[in-house]
């Protein structure tokens, strides 16, 4: 999807609906490339983790499958950071609207496939801790996140990067959606309603699944209140999960709902559409932020990643300039942790 562009109908768009404030875009344009800079780098650190990690259980197999859609998301955002930034390039705009902005969404909506998988099974290890269940099993998790790629891929990925097939127009100022065919058109907004659907369903399905935890949780502070001891902390790190997907996506589709409603007939704005675009771009580049909240899921919730983690940074203290040389800091600093 080409999501950063307001009119997905075959219908140009009025003139000042595609050109942004100067002012704008440099700030937009600045706060991208923070988030980038900011998801590279915690990126780096959690590729280096968790390929020491073991897929042995399901929780770790959609981990992995989230840092694998979140690289995606930081390689094919780095497009939308530089393009600001060199005016008017064909070449540049033509490979974002082609390929860089429909990955990024593809990957976009799988990490909140992955999301929802992840809280249905906090889900079970909670609520149901004690039941064998099929779904707790590491081939399970493995076999529906396939699922999901492919069902993604062949819904979102391929067609609309094989039906952005139209000649470039001769306006330099284009949106995506002016490159794509009758049926790209249609299968485009398609997407949009598939994608907002998936959405809603995930985010419902988490609502649902955090009111039997929380009952749960509030049942185990209860006893342990009773009982004079202290409440696991594993049953409160976990709404780690709901608290990043409400910050990171829900303000993005609300946001999204207007132009839905546009794509369809069945909304008409113009005059507040270059203040409601720009709000889109803020809460687009928010769902980049997930990207960088993502890895607090992995500390809270995985302890063999939260322990690879601090054996990475210590192992990294260690061999900078100086540590050789003062052993007794190395031990001190080991006993500390």
């Amino acid at each position: 999807m080409n999501a950063p562009f307001i009119k997905m109908t075959s219908i140009p768009p009025p003139k000042n609906c595609s050109v942004d404030s100067s002012s704008t875009n440099v700030i937009l344009t600045g706060l991208n490339a923070f988030v980038f800079g900011l998801a590279a780098i915690v990126y780096i650190v959690t590729v280096c983790v968790s390929v020491r990690i073991k897929s042995s259980s399901t929780f770790v197999v959609y981990l992995k499958n989230l840092i694998v859609a979140d690289i995606l998301r930081i390689v094919t955002f780095i497009v939308q950071v530089i393009q600001p930034s060199i005016p008017l390039n064909i070449t540049i705009r033509v490979f974002q609207c082609r390929y860089s902005d429909v990955i990024f969404y593809f990957a976009m909506y799988m990490s909140i496939i992955l999301l929802g998988f992840i809280g249905f099974d906090r889900f079970l290890k909670i609520v149901k801790p004690l039941k064998t269940n099929v779904m707790k099993n590491k081939v399970f998790g493995i076999t529906v996140s396939a699922l999901a790629w492919i069902f993604m891929f062949f819904l979102n990925a391929l067609p609309n990067i094989i039906l952005t097939n139209k000649t470039l127009p001769q306006s330099k100022n284009f949106l995506c959606t002016e490159l794509k065919n009758e049926l790209g058109l249609k299968w485009h907004n398609y997407v949009n309603c598939v994608s907002f659907a998936i959405f809603f369903v995930v985010f419902v399905c988490l609502v649902i699944f955090y009111v039997f935890i929380s009952k749960k949780v509030l049942q185990a502070f209860k006893n342990a209140k009773r009982q004079g001891n202290t409440p696991n902390e594993i049953n409160t790190r976990v709404f780690i999960i709901i608290i990043v997907f409400f910050i990171c996506f829900t303000p993005y589709h609300c946001v999204r709902i207007p132009f839905l409603l546009q794509e369809n007939c069945l909304l008409s704005f113009n005059s507040s559409s270059n203040s409601l675009q720009n709000v889109k771009n803020i809460t687009l580049t928010l769902t980049m932020v997930n990207v960088c909240m993502n890895p607090l899921i992995y500390v809270f919730l995985c302890k063999k990643y939260k322990n690879k983690l601090l054996e990475f940074l210590r192992v990294k203290k260690e061999s900078l300039p100086g540590k050789r040389d003062n052993p007794s800091g190395m031990n001190r600093c080991e006993k500390e942790t």
